[in-house]
This record gives C-alpha cells, structure tokens and sequence, in this order.
C-alpha cells in the first residue's frame, strides 16, 4: 500500500499486517502537505495542497504493490534414505512476475529451482537448508535446520539390487607398483538412487561393515575417484566391494597402477548377487601366465569373494594350457571376506606358465563365491583383468 508523510510518498508491505514495512520511498518537495494517494494505471498521484498534483510511475520508484509473505514448510526431521518433501508456500499481492526459488538442501548435493522439491538425504547429521525466493524488485531468504536419522541396512540386506565388484585397492604391489581404484555407479532410471556401499575388507570377517551411502541421481553417473580412502576412508589396504540399492544400478571400477607415464589398469563390472555361484559349480578362470622370473614376463594374481554370511573352504585348481593340472590352493574365508593369492602358480611351474587356466569351487553349502584373475605385466605393471566364466551344470 501507499503512504504519504510530509515529505515523502512510501510503499508500505502489510504482508504482515501486524509488522508492516516500508519496502520503498520517493521524496516530495520540500514543505509539501499530501492530502490525498490515489492509483491511476501504471500511475501514482499524490495531491499536495500546496503543490498541486505529484505523479510517479509505480516501477520507477519500485512501488508497484507486490507484496509477498514467504514461509516455506519443511519438516524438522528426517530418515536416510526417504525423500523428505520442501514445500515453496508464499502469498503474494500486486505481483505480476512468477518468482524463482533456489533451494540449498545444506548435505552438498546440486541445488533444486523446483518451488516444491523433494530430496533425499544420503548421511544422517544435521543440516541447514535455506531457500532463495526471488522476484524482479524482491528477494527473500530463509532457512532453518532438519536432523536426518541414519537408519542404514545391514551388509546382510544391502537392498533389492546388490552387486559386487570383486576386487578394489589403494595399496603397493610388486615392482613398485601402486594401485588404486575408481568405482562409478550410473542410474538409468527415472529416480534418483540411495546406493548403500560395503567395504569387504582382505582377511578378515565383514558381517559388521558399516554402509556409505552416496546419491546417484538419475541419468547420470558418479565417480568415486580412490575409492577405499575417500568414501570407505581406509587410508590403505584391499578388498571387495558390495553395491546396495533399491533401483537398478550399472555399477563399473577400474583398478589401476599409478606411474609417472601414466595409468596402467583393470576394469571389472559390478556382478549382480544372484549371478555367483556356489556348491556344485566351478568357476572358470583362463588366460593365465606365470614367468619364472619376476622382472619379465608376467605373473597371476587370484582373488576370491565369499559374499555370504558363513564361514566357507575354496579350492583353486590349477592347470596347465594343455590340462595338466599343476596344483590346488585352498582358501579359508569368513563371512563377507576378500581374498587374494599372488603370483598363485610359484612352486608349481618352476618353468612358468603360458596360457593356463584356473577351477574355483566350494562344497562348503551355502558358498555365494565371486572370483576373478589379474595377469600382470611384470616390466610395466600393466595388469589384463580376467572375470571368473561359469559354465552350465552338465546334466
């Protein structure tokens, strides 16, 4: 609304009516007495009883009504995982533009520019949130804090769709290599994804791994570059990892040696649960050589995961290109444990292998078994990632 004192044409806001504020003023020439305000157009008329007749443009003294009283409805609480609804609900009088919102969910995530948004918090804590309403002549801000509890599944229940990516590592190897590991999560669906992630630590039992969630938004992909010390924040060590989610995942790593030349690395996909194979099975693992030097030529690391929740025994075949069987390795692995033998044929082809080939089984029951081979070059650390094959049952 309009007001005049003796001096001034002001442009009050009764967005409020028990707090009106003075948003805008014009000054009136001195000694003037208003009589009178009056809306005509686009047009503000003061009558002045010395003066006669004062008229203002309403935009050009930012007087043009719009009034707005912004209170957003945001709940105090929360769960991890469950969306959490943030409504944009204002009044508004006068206005003639559409406002904008800019919505800071206070975790780190992109903001939204949706009135109404929902958003899913991935950690629990505390956050402050805040929102930007914005009009051509008004901004209004505000915000407050949500508190997220953390209700995380068990590694025993990482969600409908679970994968394992059967090897990661931030830890030195032979050579004087350095390994690391980059894990990317894609979302092709039409929501976003609370992924949960599980770190199967090497020799040692994991039924207490804690999840670390991550938001995967949908359509695109995330990348957790180093994976096991920046989100598992395990400064050094090896192991595999467990992707949990409610929706559909395409869940790819790459494990490579770090160089001053440059990368040298392995990708491994991200194998759905239900494809592991258990008692009664063999997994295939091919293409393997072993040098009997350590400077040329390559050498064969195995790896085997046990994603189950009970203790199991693996056995590792090995075989020659031309089926001679060389020798077996045993494994004794908890549950939810990570394995891995290096240079898996020394003591076995004192004259080294080219070409040969891997069985890893279990008749321990309930075995839910994951393997896979690295061949490593052994002059430049450049490892071939071979993933474990498992033929049908033969009749």
């Amino acid at each position: 609304m309009f007001v005049t004192t003796s001096n001034q044409l002001g442009v009050l806001s009764i967005a409020d009516p028990r707090s009106p504020v003075l948003t805008s003023s014009q000054p009136l020439t001195a000694g003037a007495l208003p009589a009178a305000v009056a809306l005509a157009g686009n047009l503000v008329l003061v009558a002045d009883r010395e003066g006669g007749l004062y008229l203002f443009d309403d935009s050009a003294c930012a007087a043009s009504g719009c009034t707005v009283a912004f209170t957003p409805v945001v709940p105090a609480t929360g769960v991890t995982g469950a969306a959490v609804s943030f409504q944009g609900t204002y009044l508004s009088s006068g206005c003639t533009a559409t406002p904008t919102f800019d919505w800071d969910f206070g975790d780190g995530s992109p903001h939204s520019a949706e009135q109404s948004p929902s958003h899913t918090y991935a950690f629990g804590g505390t956050f402050s949130w805040s929102v930007t309403m914005s009009l051509p002549a008004k901004t209004v801000t505000t915000g407050r804090t949500i508190t997220i509890a953390s209700t995380l599944p068990p590694i025993t229940s990482p969600g409908a769709y679970a994968y394992v990516v059967p090897t990661s590592a931030h830890t030195g190897g032979l050579n004087g290599t350095q390994w690391v590991t980059d894990l990317v999560l894609t979302n092709p669906g039409l929501s976003d994804a609370v992924a949960r992630l599980y770190f199967m630590k090497a020799s040692q039992d994991n039924t207490t791994a804690v999840a670390h969630p991550v938001v995967v938004s949908l359509r695109q992909a995330l990348k957790l570059t180093d994976v096991l010390p920046t989100t598992f924040l395990v400064p050094s060590g090896s192991g595999a990892i467990l992707v949990g989610s409610d929706v559909p995942l395409i869940v790819t790593s790459k494990t490579y040696n770090q160089t001053l030349a440059g990368t040298y690395g392995e990708a491994f996909e991200g194998v759905p649960l239900g494809q592991a194979f258990g008692p009664g099975q063999s997994a295939w693992l091919t293409g393997l050589s072993q040098s009997a030097s350590d400077t040329t030529g390559f050498r064969t690391n195995i790896g085997v995961v046990n994603a189950g929740p009970h203790w199991v025994q693996v056995a590792i075949a090995l075989y020659g290109s031309d089926g001679t069987w060389l020798g077996t390795r045993t494994m004794n692995l908890d549950a939810y444990q990570f394995q891995q033998m290096d240079r898996i044929f020394v003591g076995l082809a004192p004259s080294g292998v080219d070409g040969g080939y891997a069985l890893v089984s279990s008749d321990t029951p309930g075995a839910v078994l994951f393997a896979y081979a690295s061949v490593i070059d052994n002059a430049t650390g450049d490892p071939i990632g071979v993933n474990a094959a498992v033929p049908p049952t033969l009749p």
